[in-house]
């Protein structure tokens, strides 16, 4: 407002769409500008009601927000996820890998100790602390088959580094920084063309995937340490044939 010489009883009605405008420009996410314009439209509707002289002001028109095709993976995609992420330098590319085989967030992943790796006959559990719980909550994660060979891989690789870390950073005695996924991460998807892939895509995609094949949501919301239901209900994307099929069911009674 100081920039374009406006006051709060002067500036022009369109100054909300300016700014939408100004964030599109930006290359602002539409979730992110709906934010700051509800929060402003907001605290001028309290100023005014407080007494102070606010210039009429109209609801801008906001960006629609960006529905994401690909916040669940297919088989191919998934798979060429995991070819990019094999060439990728030790331990962050292991680490990727195993990103895309669990339903881990990516500090949960990257916290990992080596006494959290359970192996037995039937599989490979993930003893896992919550690092999104002040409390800690810890929990068993399971893994699917392909999880194993690629751990035994890795494990080969870092059978001389002394530390506690499943995945250790330079110094040893520190896990892996996210930050490091992170980067990479950006990489991948933009050599797959996948711009709105992020590493939460993978654990979508998991989640997802455990409840078409028909895994109940009690189970799939202790897979993942959502505290609630609703929670992992927001995870769950249907294909779009279950949704045809949902349409094209004789209705009951007809």
């Amino acid at each position: 407002m100081a920039d374009n010489h406006w006051s709060l009883g002067t500036f022009p009605a369109t100054a909300l769409e300016t700014w939408v405008q100004a964030l599109v420009a930006a290359r602002r996410r539409p979730n992110t500008i709906h934010s700051r314009i509800a929060a402003t439209m907001q605290y001028l509707d309290f100023l005014a009601a407080h007494g102070y002289a606010v210039a009429p002001h109209r609801t801008p028109a906001m960006p629609r927000p960006r529905h994401d095709l690909h916040l669940v993976l297919s088989r191919a995609e998934l798979d060429a996820y995991d070819a990019l992420a094999a060439r990728v330098h030790q331990p962050v590319g292991s680490a990727m890998r195993l990103l895309g085989l669990c339903s881990l967030r990516v500090r949960e992943l990257c916290n990992l100790r080596l006494e959290d790796i359970h192996v037995s006959d039937t599989g490979i559990m993930l003893h896992v602390t919550s690092q999104m719980a002040k409390t800690g909550e810890a929990r068993l994660v399971p893994t699917p088959q392909a999880f194993g060979p690629v751990l035994r891989t890795y494990m080969a690789w870092r059978a001389p580094i002394k530390s506690v870390w499943l995945f250790p950073s330079t110094d040893p005695s520190k896990p892996i920084a996210t930050a490091l996924i992170q980067l990479q991460f950006r990489k991948i998807r933009k050599h797959m063309g996948l711009p709105g892939m992020t590493p939460h895509t993978l654990r979508r995609t998991w989640l997802t995937w455990l409840h078409r094949s028909g895994v109940d949501l009690i189970t799939i919301q202790r897979i993942a340490g959502h505290h609630s239901l609703h929670t992992t209900t927001q995870y769950i994307t249907p294909s779009i044939d279950t949704l045809l099929r949902a349409m094209n069911k004789p209705l009951g009674g007809r």
